[in-house]
């Protein structure tokens, strides 16, 4: 009988926390050690998904990417895993914090079932990609226009030509800026502690934006009152 945990791999796709940081500035442009933290622990929780879901697992950042566009890198990366002896590849990104360990062990077992998984993001992107190496066809994967909100709508056109038995899970809320991933905490129980630090990271840079602002006000009442004229006689 055929190892079943060897037939799927997971990936990782991701951008380096550095990189992901300047990219997406969570906590605001020039915040740069901030938004790495945030990024370092939205990378991590991934990484924890992963491991919690028993599958063997790549990851591949932007320090080990080949190519020029994102397709590019993005279908070199699946290449890689598939050149592994892997039947299915699952890729996933970093920035839905909604996807669990028990996500990844339906889309394994749909995969040994059908060909293709899709997890849709609300944004009209993706958070989950599970493919069998017989329908990955890395000069179409890396054509697709993934910095658009058409992507979902691309592939679903590509299986309609090429048809074969897919799954779509439900569709999930991913974080590609610090507006959408505070939204996102305040509905996020599924790991209390990550949780908590981000929004508390988040906190602290309104506080600071606040205080900055307090003291803006003071300056600008203590000029204006330098400037009065003095009382008429």
């Amino acid at each position: 009988m055929p190892d079943q945990t060897r037939q799927v791999a997971v990936l990782l796709f991701t951008r380096s926390p550095q990189e992901e940081a300047r990219y997406k500035a969570f906590a605001g442009a020039g915040k740069q050690a901030l938004n790495t933290r945030i990024a370092e622990s939205l990378i991590g929780h991934a990484e924890k998904i992963i491991r919690n879901s028993g599958l063997p697992a790549y990851i591949i950042d932007s320090a080990h990417q080949k190519g020029n566009s994102f397709g590019e890198k993005f279908a070199h990366a699946m290449q890689q895993v598939f050149a592994k002896g892997f039947e299915h590849v699952i890729s996933i990104g970093n920035d839905c914090l909604h996807l669990q360990a028990s996500d990844l062990q339906k889309a394994a077992r749909e995969l040994r079932q059908k060909k293709v998984v899709f997890g849709p993001a609300k944004d009209g992107g993706l958070y989950l990609i599970g493919m069998h190496r017989s329908v990955f066809n890395a000069n179409s994967f890396s054509a697709l226009h993934w910095d658009t909100p058409n992507v979902m709508d691309e592939m679903l056109e590509r299986f309609a030509i090429e048809p074969c038995d897919s799954e779509i899970f439900a569709e999930l809320a991913d974080a590609d800026s610090g507006a959408q991933l505070e939204h996102l905490l305040y509905t996020f129980y599924t790991n209390i502690s990550l949780r908590a630090f981000l929004l508390s990271l988040i906190a602290s840079v309104h506080d600071r934006m606040q205080e900055a602002a307090a003291r803006s006000i003071d300056i600008f009442r203590q000029r204006s009152k330098s400037l009065r004229a003095p009382p008429a006689c």
